[in-house]
């Protein structure tokens, strides 16, 4: 694996993982795991992006924003 190879996987694990963020799927560190809640860690949503990128990005796109007020 080259070095470029390499630095792209670690790109698209931090891509899908700053979306899940912004859209509010991150949980905070101490907030308890809700059962049924889509939120999970910031690291497992990096994992999610780095080993199945074109999977999880079309997921997380899909997903509805959780920090709407409407």
């Amino acid at each position: 694996m080259s070095v470029l190879q390499l630095i792209l996987i670690i790109a698209f694990g931090f891509i899908v993982a700053e979306i899940a963020k912004r859209k509010g799927y991150v949980r905070v560190s101490g907030e308890p795991k809700e059962k049924g809640s889509k939120k999970q860690t910031y690291f497992s949503w990096w994992i999610c992006g780095a080993l199945l990128f074109i999977v999880s990005i079309i997921y997380i796109l899909v997903l509805p924003n959780l920090n709407d007020n409407r």
